[in-house]
């Protein structure tokens, strides 16, 4: 008999039957040391703001070729949320007259950003890496997926009642507000599911 090794995430997904012979690695929480932000980031932080917006859609995902309106309903839904410090990992480009509280930066450290104690909620796409970081941080998260295994993630991830999910085809200005605020009003403190409950890694399972 052999040994199988993959890469679910047995805290998150639906129940499923399993072999015996089936070992799961690289999944659930480290308690690994988290860096403090770079100085770079830090000096962005306003101290009277609400706290941090972190937007991050992945190195595959190129938000400068969504359709014109959802990039317009997602920058002005930004725009009205003037009290918090928004962090988007998105090349600012061509682009002009970006509001000061939205950052758009080539690289982020996401998983210290999702430590911090400001930040108060993550917009992104459903990747599984970004997905296990967010429920292990224990973050309010809005999940917009795009292609491949992040509808799917996204509709596991779906069932907590911290997480939202929106369609890509149908994003407008008041979708993502409306979305955006209830998340905001759960805060982190309230985020009871058990997603951010685990500190093990399944790598001590091997």
């Amino acid at each position: 008999s052999g040994v199988f090794i993959a890469d679910p995430d047995p805290l998150s997904d639906f129940p499923v039957p399993q072999s015996r012979l089936l070992t799961h690695a690289g999944s659930g929480c480290d308690d690994g040391k988290i860096q403090s932000l770079p100085p770079a980031i830090q000096s962005l932080l306003r101290p009277n703001s609400k706290g941090i917006i972190l937007i991050a859609f992945g190195r595959f995902v190129d938000w400068s070729k969504a359709p014109e309106p959802s990039q317009k309903a997602m920058f002005a839904a930004l725009a009205e949320l003037n009290d918090y410090d928004i962090f988007w990992r998105l090349p600012s480009g061509n682009l002009t007259s970006i509001p000061n509280h939205i950052h758009l930066l080539d690289w982020l450290p996401q998983k210290e950003l999702l430590s911090h104690p400001k930040t108060k909620l993550f917009i992104s796409h459903a990747g599984m890496k970004s997905m296990r970081e967010s429920v292990c941080s224990g973050v309010p998260s809005l999940f917009v997926p795009i292609f491949i295994d992040q509808p799917r993630n996204a509709l596991v991830a779906g069932r907590a009642p911290h997480v939202r999910v929106l369609d890509k085809f149908n994003l407008t200005k008041e979708s993502l507000l409306g979305e955006i605020k209830v998340l905001l009003r759960i805060g982190r403190d309230e985020v009871s599911y058990i997603f951010g409950a685990c500190s093990f890694s399944f790598v001590d399972l091997l």
